[in-house]
């Protein structure tokens, strides 16, 4: 393809981004694929009805369009100048009835099953089935991003009126229609804030989606394992006309009347009087000319609340459904995923569990109108998959017939035959016009033929009508054992979402790292989030696990010794940072731990000798030969544990005495050679309070390994109170095998990969160049002090459901909004920020003591001010690039694209954002309840360093930043904006970045009264970085600049 053969680019409309992205997710699902037969009598014209469709696409531009998704940021429609479409022509006038129909079912089923490679048009197919001599079946499959069911109407109608035309010989004229395209630029018109009050407002208060409360917990024994399966009734023709006149009556629809005898049926069975489920609408604006004849997808699937005021007439209440309708009417081009964002339903919750379909397609023309010795008829519609329990479709035309089709994992067959029966009656009941109040028409529904699963919180509700589906093979059940494993569940469906059951990037790495053990294959981490359910990830690793064989990593194992081993990539650069500073406690890993009881000192002591003796790295020192450092591994640590007594000091004095002991233990330089690299002290506060200092130096651990140490204290301890043995495994290997394992593997071509792709991305990247309280010193100060920040709860609720909606980690979001931040306060759109990442993605690795943790230089690039949504999926890629080429040390990647150091700034980092999400501490032990205490100082490695924790219910942030550089006011205020940036973001994430409040309301008022005065400065340096000499303390309208 070249450009020539391109008639339009444009972007995706909700409605198809939507469908876009669940094919992506599960493109084995069959989900989207609409199929309809239809049977033709007469004498019949193939080349005349293949040259009508062929018209049909030519007039059409979405039925010439594919769609492309990978090589760009945003998905886009790509509509060529023309596609050929062709009849596939099957004769099978030779064979019985009997096998022409079982050569049809199958032939349907595998047409359906095929599915479309979305980027290449045409997306439909057509198949002509010739049975006799004037008897056809014609075959006419499509996907559902393409159009909707009212554009196969329109599209059948042409097609049949041109096919008249050219079987006489004639040529056809149609009236031209719009494009889709000019449907997509209507959408761009639309004020999306305006709409976003209108939803805000109608779903406000809702919480969990309604349930019909008789969902079943388990039916595998009782039910075949069909998806979905139909029910129907008719309505007689007197009770259809009956029907239709009583509402025509009260100047009402039929839809109307069906949206609110469902309400009913769902406020009763689930004993709400405040319910909401799903309607489809057409989605064509009344404003647009014409788009009554155009083909594409507007349709639209929208929630409908609605209440139920028992003592409110029926007819009247049901005008108030009606003149919602009219209200969202305008409104109904919003995707489902803005609306769910808009409302405050959980993210991993379904917004609604029902869905309501109303058909009322334009009539198809007749062969008598058209004068054609053809007819079609006995039209049979295979309807695309929906994601709904429980869905309600009502075909009104010449009768009404109304059928559910209902997930069987879900409902009973009796139970949906119980809910059709119910629907009936209401039907026929409405038919007679009653003039009733609304709690009157529940009573033809028994309670008692009700049986009501009282199940209250959402949660509880979401896993009952969600039976997990169990892994069909061996490799889905391997999958299945390790999500299990590392997400602490009993069980996972093989649909369920690995990110929405707790996972997020570490816990990813962790399974990775299990299924890497178990099939000796490297799995790329952006695997999992490209694929994050078990049925979608099992054929990926199948692939893989073809792909890759001959290429298997290296087993990490314990492997006879040299007599010198050598340094991780870590250690080394830390090595030789230490000699080129001798006697530094920057790479000191100091913490505090406060424990409350009685505590037993010597069963204490028993318990970090037994941990010293386990890990080898915890006895290890550093030499050197020749300039090259060597580990030294000593067979015993003499270890003694000095206990300080602070009860003879005034009890108001304890925790200055503390917090002074604590910072002199972490300024206390440790000696690489002699070792020990371990210091451990506790201090004798009271009988029953202690605080347990610990220092490391990092070339030993990081905090991943602190927490380790921690936990198997806590377990070691128990086990000496007890008398017992320790319950700890062995380990498998020991730090020095990894070292030895990495520079056995990490050379060749393996290191040139890693390295090509970090100097791909960091290629003349520049250094961050924030403004700073004071001016930057010859030699840097590493001297750090610590601010900490709790954020809001329903900001954590915003962000994780934002999240989720997106497909990215909580981390993406957050280092989003930070760089986006960073691009505000620095004026530059080439942002360099480091993370740190564990590096355990082997699971030999997950229980060591060590220094694994590696530091990621992650770029953004933010020239054009792109929209906050965009920016957030870049950072996806991004990250999952720098992920999957995790393995090469932070000192290589300097090394090699930056070259030599700069004293004066960090090689290509200068500010850090790590999400902390590492395995929690357990907080008691025998009796002794134990905490970690805040750090106020700290060495600060990097300009500022930003770690984000997830709690049970918010979000905090630590920031440790240099306190020669940044005032803590700054920091504060940096924190307070970047909250600000958050709900800006969130509350509008198709707004370009430079468009997004930083400032607060606050902030702004202050902002507004010192203009005169501080436009000057605040305009040049805090957007424009003119000068580092500004006080960014002053800019932020504190305190101190007022005295000023």
């Amino acid at each position: 393809m070249n450009k020539k053969d391109i008639e339009s680019i444009n972007p995706l409309s909700p409605a198809q981004q939507g469908m876009l992205y669940e094919c992506i997710r599960a493109p084995e699902s069959g989900i989207h694929i609409e199929q309809a037969v239809y049977t033709l009598t007469g004498k019949m014209d193939i080349a005349a009805f293949e040259q009508a469709w062929q018209w049909g696409v030519d007039r059409h531009g979405i039925l010439r369009t594919g769609f492309v998704w990978k090589a760009q940021v945003e998905p886009l429609q790509v509509t060529l100048r023309h596609v050929p479409i062709h009849i596939d022509y099957r004769d099978w006038r030779d064979l019985p009835a009997t096998e022409q129909q079982a050569r049809l079912e199958k032939y349907l089923w595998d047409d359906r099953v095929r599915g479309f490679q979305l980027a290449q048009a045409p997306l439909m197919r057509l198949t002509l089935f010739h049975l006799d001599e004037q008897s056809y079946r014609f075959s006419w499959t499509s996907h559902h991003i393409l159009m909707d069911g009212w554009s196969h109407q329109i599209l059948l109608n042409e097609i049949i009126s041109c096919y008249a035309s050219l079987s006489k010989g004639q040529k056809f004229y149609a009236q031209p229609t719009p494009s889709y395209g000019d449907y997509i630029g209507w959408l761009k018109k639309q004020d999306v804030s305006e709409a976003e009050g209108f939803w805000r407002k109608s779903l406000g208060g809702f919480t969990q989606p309604t349930m019909l409360g008789i969902e079943q917990v388990s039916t595998a024994a009782a039910e075949p394992k069909v998806q979905h399966d139909p029910l129907q009734f008719q309505l007689s023709d007197a009770l259809a006309s009956r029907l239709q006149s009583v509402v025509r009556r009260h100047h009402l629809t039929l839809n109307t009347v069906l949206q609110g005898l469902w309400a009913i049926l769902l406020g009763h069975y689930s004993q709400s009087e405040d319910v909401v489920f799903g309607v489809t609408v057409s989605g064509r604006p009344a404003d647009m000319a014409g788009v009554e004849a155009m083909v594409g997808l507007c349709i639209n699937t929208l929630p409908v609340r609605v209440q139920l005021p028992s003592s409110t007439a029926f007819w009247s209440w049901m005008g108030e459904i009606q003149s919602h309708n009219v209200d969202m009417h305008r409104y109904e081009y919003c995707s489902a995923g803005q609306i769910h964002r808009w409302s405050d339903v959980p993210g991993m919750l379904l917004l609604y569990k029902s869905l309501l379909v109303v058909e009322n397609y334009p009539s198809t023309v007749t062969s008598a109108v058209l004068d054609i010795n053809l007819s079609v008829d006995d039209v049979r519609l295979v309807g695309a998959q929906t994601k709904y329990a429980f869905t309600l479709l009502a075909i009104i035309g010449s009768q009404i017939v109304v059928r559910c089709i209902y997930d069987t994992h879900v409902f009973t067959h009796s139970s949906a035959q119980l809910i059709m029966k119910h629907l009936q009656q209401l039907l026929e009941y409405v038919a007679s016009d009653p003039q009733v109040p609304l709690a009157l028409l529940t009573q033809l529904i028994p309670a008692d033929q009700i049986p009501v699963i009282h199940m209250a919180p959402a949660i509880v509700q979401e896993a009952l009508s969600s039976h997990p589906r169990a892994p069909r093979n061996p490799l889905e059940e391997l999958i299945a054992a390790v999500w299990c494993d590392v997400l602490g569940l009993r069980q996972v469906d093989i649909d369920s979402d690995f990110f929405k059951l707790g996972g997020h990037s570490l816990i990813a790495t962790q399974m990775v790292a299990r299924l890497r053990a178990v099939l000796g294959v490297e799995i790329p981490l952006r695997t999992v989030f490209e694929a994050p359910t078990i049925v979608t990830l099992a054929p990926r690793v199948g692939q893989i696990l073809q792909q890759q064989e001959g290429m298997k990593v290296p087993p990490l194992q314990a492997t006879e010794r040299p007599d010198e081993i050598p340094l991780s990539f870590a250690q080394q650069r830390l090595w030789f940072l230490e000699q080129l500073a001798p006697g530094s406690v920057t790479y000191l890993e100091h913490s505090a731990y406060r424990m409350r009881g009685l505590l037993d000192m010597h069963a204490l002591e028993l318990s970090l000798e037994d941990l010293i003796h386990r890990h080898e790295n915890l006895r290890t020192t550093f030499s050197q030969r020749d300039g090259q450092p060597l580990q030294i591994i000593h067979p015993h640590l003499h270890f003694t544990l000095p206990i300080i007594d602070l009860r003879g000091l005034k009890q108001e004095h304890h925790a200055q005495e503390v917090q002074q002991l604590s910072h002199q233990e972490s300024q206390s330089p440790t000696d690489l050679a002699q070792g020990p690299l371990i210091r451990i002290h506790v201090l004798l506060v009271e009988k029953q309070e202690h605080v347990i200092l610990l220092t490391l130096h990092h070339i030993i651990t990081d905090r991943w390994s602190t927490e380790i140490l921690v936990r198997e204290l806590i377990t070691l301890y128990r086990a000496h109170i007890a008398g017992e043995p320790s319950s700890l495994t062995p380990l498998p290997i020991q730090y020095a095998d990894y070292a030895l394992w990495q520079r056995q593997w990490l050379q060749g071509d393996v290191l040139q990969r890693q390295i090509a792709y970090w100097k791909k991305q960091l290629w003349r990247a520049k250094p961050l160049e924030l403004p700073t309280d004071a001016p930057r010193a010859t030699v840097q100060s590493n001297a750090g002090a610590v601010y900490s920040y709790t954020f809001p709860t329903e900001l954590w609720e915003e962000l994780v459901r934002f999240s989720q909606q997106e497909g990215v980690t909580l981390f993406m979001l957050l280092l989003t909004i930070f760089q986006v931040e960073l691009y505000c306060l620095s004026g530059q759109t080439d942002i360099v920020l480091g993370t740190d990442v564990a590096n355990r993605s082997y699971v030999e690795t997950e229980g060591l003591i060590g220094f694994f943790v590696n530091l990621l230089a992650l770029r953004i690039d933010l020239q054009g001010t792109p929209a906050f949504r965009t920016v957030v999926q870049q950072v996806r890629a991004m990250v999952l690039g720098a992920y999957t080429h995790q393995e090469l040390p932070f000192e290589l990647v300097v090394e090699h694209v930056q070259g030599e150091r700069n004293e004066h700034q960090a090689p290509l980092v200068q500010a850090l954002f790590v999400m902390q999400n590492t395995p929690p501490l357990e907080e008691e032990l025998s009796g002794v309840t134990f905490e970690r205490m805040p750090e106020k100082y700290t060495a600060a490695r990097f300009d500022l360093a930003v770690f984000m924790y997830e709690g049970k219910q918010n979000i905090s942030a630590s920031v440790v930043y240099r306190s020669a550089l940044f005032q803590e006011q700054t920091i504060a205020t940096l924190l307070r904006r970047f909250e600000v940036l958050a709900r800006s973001a969130l509350a509008a994430p198709d707004t370009t970045i430079d468009k997004l409040d930083i400032y607060s309301a606050e902030e702004k008022t202050e902002k507004s009264k010192q203009e005169k005065d501080l436009y000057q400065v605040g305009s040049k340096s805090w957007r424009n970085r003119k000068t580092h000499e500004i006080d960014l303390s002053a800019l932020a309208f504190s305190s101190t600049e007022q005295e000023k």
